[in-house]
This record gives C-alpha cells, sequence and structure tokens, in this order.
C-alpha cells in the first residue's frame, strides 16, 4: 500500500514542488501560471508514475532495493523518454528528450527508494 501512495501520490506532488520552483515570473504579479503549471505537471506524470510503479511492484518481489531502483530508473526513463519521442519527434531535439528522459530516470529512482520498505529488511 506504500507504494501505492508514493508513487500516485507524493511522486506527482515532487515534480510539482519542483516546477513550482523553476517556473520564473519576472512582472511578480501572475500566481496563476504557477497554479496552473503545478497542476499540468501534476496531472501529466499520473500515467507516467501507473506505468513505473507497476514495474517498481513487480521488480519488488524478486530483486533487492538497489538493482530495483536502478532498473525503474531506466523504466522511467524509457517511458518518458520513448514517449515524448514518439509523440514529439517532429518538434522536440535530441537534447531535449535527453533531459526529459533523466528527469523521468531520476523521478522512478527518487519513487522507488522512497517506496521501499526499510524496516522490514534484515
Amino acid at each position: 500500500m506504500m507504494r501505492v501512495v508514493v508513487f500516485l501520490l507524493i511522486g506527482p506532488l515532487l515534480v510539482v514542488v519542483a516546477t513550482c520552483l523553476a517556473v520564473f515570473d519576472p512582472t511578480g504579479s501572475k500566481p496563476d501560471i504557477v497554479f496552473l503549471t503545478g497542476m499540468f505537471a501534476f496531472f501529466l506524470t499520473l500515467p507516467i508514475t501507473a506505468v513505473v510503479g507497476t514495474v517498481d511492484e513487480c521488480l519488488a518481489l524478486y530483486i533487492s532495493i538497489l538493482p530495483r531502483a536502478a532498473l525503474t530508473a531506466a523504466a522511467g526513463a524509457i517511458v518518458v523518454g520513448g514517449g515524448l519521442a514518439l509523440l514529439l519527434s517532429d518538434y522536440a531535439s535530441r537534447p531535449s528528450l535527453k533531459f526529459w528522459a533523466f528527469a523521468g530516470a531520476a523521478y522512478a529512482g527518487i519513487c522507488s527508494l522512497l517506496s521501499n520498505d526499510w524496516a522490514g529488511q534484515p
């Protein structure tokens, strides 16, 4: 149950916090832009976390935490980078796709580490 909460609630909220901190508003008078950007980031990460959380749940049965976090991060990079490459192949450049794939890998790896049952390990 902890894995579902981390992957579907805490993970997207971390993305919202990072997005709101990264949005720069030079006028300082439009907090609606930050709110809308954060809301868009939250709903955009929900399907990604559903896929990556399922991969992490399947790997949790057979693999310990460190290799599982690396494999989950790779799955996050594949889901985010591959999805953007399919959807935006004509519009996005390769360096930007690499950036988003790295962001997906970091996000999935952090969620995998946070969802681990550290107390239940010997």
